[in-house]
Order: C-alpha cells, then structure tokens, then sequence
C-alpha cells in the first residue's frame, strides 16, 4: 500500500538482491505482475533488467533449476512488451532498447539454441518503432545501445550466419544510419573471421554481401568520397576481402559461383576497395584453379581450369588501374600457378601481362626495381616453357635490369640475371627426386650466363666515381665463384683469377672509409671460402680451386 516512488523503488530492489534465485524463479510470475502495479516514477525497467541478469546468470550455471512448466522468455517477454507498451511515450528510445538489449541477454544466455527468441525481441522493437514513428535512430545514446542491441547476438553465437538467417534481425538494420550499418557489418565479420565460419552456398553469399553492403560500396553510386590511406577504412577493407578464405565446398562448379558472386559485389566498391578486397580473391580462385586440376576429370564438372584462369586474368586486369604494382605480382602469382597446371600458354599470357604494366605504369624508379626482383624470381622458377619462349622471356627480363636508372642497381640486377640462364633445383623439386620421381627440365645457357657476368663487371667498372665498384666488383666474383661450383664450362679460372687481380688493385683506393670497411670485409670472405676449397682432400672440384691465385 506503500504510494511512495522511492520506497518502491528501494523495496523492489532490496527483494531482487536479497531473495535466493530459487525464491524468485518459484515466484517470477508474482514478482513480475508487482512491476505492473509500481507508481509511474518507479524506474521498472532498472528492476527488470536487474532480474533478467541476475536470473540469466543462475539459469547458466544451474539449467536444472528452472520449475517445470515455467516458460522464462515468455513470461520476461510479456511483461517487458507490457511495460514498454504501458508507458507509452514516458519511455523513450533509449530505455526501449535498454530494456529489449536485456531480454535479448536474457535469451542467449539461458536459450543458446533457440534463436528464434532473438528473432522476437527484434520483431518486437521494429513493431514499437515503427507505432512511434521512427524511421532512422539519429540519436548518439538510442544509436549506441541499438548497435548494443544489433551486435550481443553476433558476438554471443557460435554460428553468425544462424543470425544472419534471422528473419527480423536484418529488418531492424533499416532503422540505422549507413555508418551505423558499417559498424554492424564489422562486428559481424570480425565474428565470422574469428570463429573460422564456413560459408558453403551461394545463397549464404549473396545474402552475407547484402548485410554488409554498406562495407562493400558508397550509399550512393558514384560518390566514392573514402579515403584510401584511412587506416580504419583499410582494416575494414581486408577483413571483407578475408571474408572469401571462408569460402569452401567439395563442388568446384559451385566454389566458383561463391567467388563469381563475391567479385560482382566487390566490383562496386571503387577504386579505394578494390585494392584490399581483390587480391584475397585472386589467390583464393587460384586455389580453386589448382584443385580443379589436380581433380580426377567429370564430365558433370561444367568450369574447368582454364575458365578459372580466365576469371584470373579478368580480375587482374580489372585491379590494374588502381594498383598496378599489385597487379603486376599478382599476374606473376597466376603465372606461377598456371605453370604449375601445365598450361604453358596461359603462364607465358600472364607474364606478358605482367611486362606490359611494368613498361606502362611503373614509373618510380624503386617500384621498378622491387617489379624486376619479383619477375626475375618467378622465371627462375617456372618450367613449363620450351625453350624459344623461356629464352624471350628472361632477355626481356635481362634487358629491363639493364635499364634501370642507376649504375649500382644496374649491375646488380643484370648479375642476378645470370641465374634465369642457369635453372637449379627447387627444394620440392629435390625431395620428389630422392623419391624417385623425374629431374625437372631446366634451362642452363653457360654462355649467356658469362654474357651477364661480363655486362655487370663492365656496369661496376663505370661506377668508379661512386666509391662503390669494389663492392660490385666482389658481389660479381661470388657470382662467378657460384657458377664455377656448378661447373659452368663457361666460368673459368681465368676469369676468376682476373678478377681477383682487379680487386685486388683497386680495394685501397676507395675513398670512403665506410665502403672501403664493408668491400675488405666481403672480399677475405671471399678469399676465406676460395683458400677452404682450395685444401686438398681428393675432391675433383676442390683441385679446380688449387688454380686460383689468392
């Protein structure tokens, strides 16, 4: 019979906090139809939120606790909707969604698998909404707890995809803003990333893309107004071009609609998206391409590799604008996979491709020089060539390092040219030989491997004005002393004894003290390996060594 608004206040509080849990799920219903009769002033919401946390709590940890026949939700759901309902425009936005952020806790913690509760409280706060007249929540506090309210589900279920599938979960998104929506959209896919969540159909694609549509492209078409260098814009970028690695089934027709339809959304992204959600996509269609191939043919399968390839190449050439540089090393890593399938003709398309942007859109000189590293190590690699169309490639190659603006950077790279002239084994390669599988085919030119020696020796020679040319000079004499090992007929002693002299003349009259340090500590390297080679232990090519004059 107590009116007074604090004493109730107190009271409910008091009975909450004291009374065993046990004592209030016996009770629920009593104590619940208490919270009609409170005085207006009363804070109910602040009651009912205690209860649902406290009880939500308890429940976890104790399932059997519940009464039988006592449906919790739906008791907590009926007396929620009544005293929102019942203060009608007392209480406002913010202490709606308080209230339902609440039961929504409620639900998870005490129903984890029944998600269809979620898809109640959701249902519900649309239908309040939408009877108060709002259309689009501006206000910073009501915009924070419906975010609340939106993300508890994502963040507290195993599978983000089950609320995704929620009928009224993603009808609630209407009411949020486009930055709201973005802010949704990376909880959600941070939850996906981090739980390693399979997606497995189409339809589970293109309905993922829609519910973080406000990530992949502008609101409006056209209006690309984000700034590529944001670094929060671009971690949002690479967690949504992450999201493709999640793409997985046993049919490859339909792993290539999943990526199909992954590339049309990112393809409305601009120019500033594109740049972080395109190449995950390349490398995971890649692995598409190689599992295809190493696949027992089907007649059922309607893409083969070749098709894949070609989604390879259009997307590449699609990136191209926006990141030549990236595209450039992406066109190599098709290369390299084609190579791998056996599709010479495709790999040597690829690396054409990626020579036409390096002579088109490469300009600074530091690009070109990271671009010629990438393109000399892929060739070296490569074996699917025949010989007329491997030589083509790695001349071009050759004749890119060879034109580098600096004299130091020149020598250098034409020297590890040398090594496109003289194939070695890769450590794969090795280990499926001790299986007793084939020698790979490799290219070895012993004369044009000399021809880039002596080119880079004559580069070095005109870098004497730099204080740099011995170090040149004793970078070249590894390279001959690498070929000389491999017994390159072409690599003499007399050449290596040459150079050796011409070290040998100029090393004191290096102006520098710093290059002159680094060249006398990198040439008695060099001597020390030569003088250990040189020891005689009945080795063939340790008596080669005994010629050298060191």
């Amino acid at each position: 019979s107590c009116k007074d608004v604090i004493a109730q206040q107190y009271l409910m509080d008091i009975i909450i906090q004291v009374f065993p849990d046990e004592y209030h799920l016996a009770t629920l219903e009593s104590l619940l139809n208490t919270c009609t009769q409170l005085q207006g002033g009363v804070d109910s919401k602040a009651i009912l939120v205690s209860l649902m946390d406290r009880l939500g709590s308890f429940v976890r940890e104790n399932p059997d606790s519940v009464p039988e026949g006592l449906q919790m939700f739906k008791v907590f759901g009926t007396h929620v909707a009544n005293v929102t309902t019942s203060a009608g425009s007392a209480m406002d936005v913010p202490g709606i969604l308080e209230l339902q952020t609440a039961l929504v806790n409620f639900a998870i913690t005490c129903y984890p698998e029944k998600l269809n509760y979620v898809d109640q409280v959701m249902a519900f706060v649309s239908q309040v909404f939408d009877r108060i007249g709002i259309t689009c929540v501006e206000d910073p506090k009501s915009v924070r707890l419906l975010v609340k309210l939106l993300t508890t589900p994502l963040e507290s279920c195993k599978d983000t995809l089950l609320v995704l599938n929620l009928e009224n979960w993603p009808r609630l998104l209407r009411y949020v803003s486009s930055s709201t929506g973005r802010q949704v959209a990376v909880s959600a896919i941070k939850n996906l990333l981090k739980t390693h969540t399979h997606i497995t159909d189409v339809g589970t694609v293109e309905k993922l893309f829609d519910f973080i549509g406000p990530l992949v492209a502008d609101a409006q078409p056209d209006s690309d107004t984000t700034d590529p260098v944001d670094e929060e814009f671009a971690e949002e970028q690479n967690m949504v071009g992450a999201l493709v690695h999640l793409f997985t089934n046993d049919d490859t027709d339909v792993m290539y609609k999943m990526v199909a339809v992954a590339r049309r959304n990112f393809g409305r992204g601009g120019a500033a998206r594109v740049i972080h959600t395109l190449p995950p996509l390349v490398f995971k269609v890649l692995m598409l391409a190689r599992a295809i191939n190493s696949a027992e043919a089907s007649e059922s399968r309607k893409v083969g590799a070749r098709k894949v390839f070609q989604f390879c190449h259009e997307t590449v050439t699609a990136l191209s604008a926006s990141a030549p540089r990236t595209s450039l090393n992406l066109f190599l890593q098709c290369a390299s996979a084609a190579a791998e399938c056996g599709y010479d003709t495709i790999a040597y398309e690829f690396v054409t491709q990626a020579f036409v942007l390096y002579e088109n859109e490469l300009s600074h000189e530091d690009e070109r020089i990271a671009a010629v590293q990438v393109i000399r190590g892929t060739l070296h690699r490569l074996r699917v060539f025949n010989e007329e169309d491997y030589t083509t490639l790695i001349t071009k190659a050759t004749q890119y390092s060879a034109k580098l603006l600096k004299k130091p950077d020149q020598c250098l790279a034409v020297c590890q040219c040398s090594h496109l002239f003289w194939q070695t084994e890769t450590e794969e390669e090795l280990a499926a030989m001790e299986d007793g599988g084939d020698a790979p085919n490799l290219h070895r030119d012993g004369k044009r491997v000399l021809e880039c020696l002596q080119r880079s020796l004559k580069i070095a020679d005109a870098c004497i004005q730099t204080s740099m040319h011995v170090n040149l000079f004793v970078e070249i004499l590894n390279h001959y002393l690498y070929y000389f090992e491999q017994r390159n007929e072409a690599i003499t002693v007399t050449y290596l004894n040459g150079l050796i002299q011409l070290i040998n003349e100029h090393i004191a009259d290096v102006d520098s003290p710093e290059e002159a340090e680094s060249a006398k500590t990198h040439f008695e390297n060099t001597r020390a390996h030569m003088a250990l080679r040189k020891q005689d232990d009945g080795d063939e090519t340790d008596e080669r060594f005994k010629e050298l004059a060191i």
